[in-house]
């Protein structure tokens, strides 16, 4: 998605628009002569086919046009009229289930939400990218498995500051009170917003923080009137609930037609595409993921690499327990316990504020967790 991230537009191209009401969202400076383009073939890929290209006028290049087998996911926002009817339509009788994740969340945590676009620190973006990396270094650590984009984090890392400040990125975060749970970074195009990268705390997993942040994205777009919030490419469950606009991408050649040579290569690019796509149609590379999982090792790490049994009972009577000992569970060495807190708080809807953790001298690794008006025994057997 070169357009959203890195704004590079072929200088072949006069203008782009909106197929479904012809707005334009690019225009080349209309003093562009042709013959400054650079080369006399050009192939773009990956092209939404919500978009549609206009070449130069008075050129001597065709363009040709296939659609690829990637399918995109966008939500197109004219079709949204609130989040409480989108939720309904797309996710029919689920739709109270995502509702109840933003609920228990801003139940049991002190939630607040950020919208970075425009102007930030470059303390605070310094920060808020950390955070983001460790996010995804131990959320795809767990699945054993490693995110691409951190292959070119430090590209990414330069460029985004200026581009945040020039709006034509943002950062949205949601907050645990002062603590970042959530970050999703979003590049801007016009009235499109592309949720390029985003994670999330996998010990607030219980509470599908994901899904609170689309609600969020999807509140902010229509409160700023975007027209697309775009997910890009990549067939995963959650892309295809959330959104009411799944289309194809579309691949361009566009070549010089006076040339004697350029067509032959505009053919001979053209018939690699068409080996990519009957690929991509005979699922190989759904065959190639499928291989190296099976040879994968550790294909389901616990967060905690413990690999005890675990206990869990509900107590009526917590005050029965006499040797306590309150401990943090923002503390590195008892940091394991803060998924099972958690699971705690979203099964009781209890306030975080009002909930702490006991280790139990007289029963070894052993520890309660008690709220206002619930208490849990946790016991680690070996």
């Amino acid at each position: 998605m070169t357009l959203f991230e890195k704004r590079e537009i072929p200088d072949i191209y006069q203008k782009i628009e909106y197929v479904d009401n012809n707005k334009s969202l690019y225009e080349a400076d209309t003093e562009d002569q042709f013959g400054q383009e650079k080369y006399h073939l050009y192939t773009v890929a990956l092209i939404p086919e919500y978009l549609n290209t206009v070449l130069k006028k008075d050129n001597q290049f065709v363009q040709k046009t296939y659609y690829q087998n990637n399918l995109g996911y966008a939500i197109r926002m004219k079709d949204v009229n609130n989040i409480d009817s989108y939720l309904k339509s797309q996710f029919k009788s689920n739709h109270k289930v995502i509702k109840r994740s933003l609920n228990r969340l801003e139940s049991c945590f002190n939630i607040n939400y950020k919208t970075f676009f425009g102007s930030i620190s470059k303390e605070e973006y310094s920060f808020l990218m950390s955070t983001l990396k460790e996010m995804l270094v131990r959320r795809f650590t767990q699945r054993n498995d490693e995110h691409k984009k951190l292959r070119e984090w430090n590209i990414i890392l330069d460029k985004t500051f200026d581009q945040i400040n020039r709006k034509e990125a943002s950062l949205f975060i949601i907050y645990d009170a002062k603590k970042p749970i959530d970050i999703s970074l979003n590049y801007h195009f016009d009235k499109i917003v592309f949720s390029a990268l985003s994670s999330y705390d996998i010990d607030y997993h219980k509470f599908g923080v994901g899904h609170v942040e689309m609600i969020k994205l999807v509140e902010w777009c229509l409160k700023d009137q975007f027209e697309y919030l775009e997910l890009g490419y990549g067939d995963l469950e959650y892309k295809r609930r959330w959104c009411n606009h799944i289309y194809q991408f579309k691949y361009q050649v566009v070549y010089n037609q006076q040339s004697r040579i350029i067509p032959i290569l505009a053919k001979i690019e053209l018939f690699k595409l068409s080996i990519k796509e009957f690929l991509k149609e005979k699922q190989v590379n759904l065959i190639y993921n499928n291989i190296r999982e099976k040879f994968s090792i550790n294909s389901s790490k616990p967060i905690d690499g413990s690999e005890s049994s675990l206990e869990k009972r509900t107590i009526t009577e917590p005050d029965k327990f006499k040797n306590m000992v309150k401990i943090d569970p923002e503390i590195e060495q008892y940091k394991f316990l803060r998924t099972l807190l958690y699971e705690f708080l979203y099964s009781t809807v209890e306030h975080k504020d009002n909930t702490f953790i006991f280790m139990i001298s007289d029963s070894p690794k052993s520890f309660l967790i008690r709220g206002k008006n619930n208490a849990q025994q946790i016991t680690y057997r070996n």
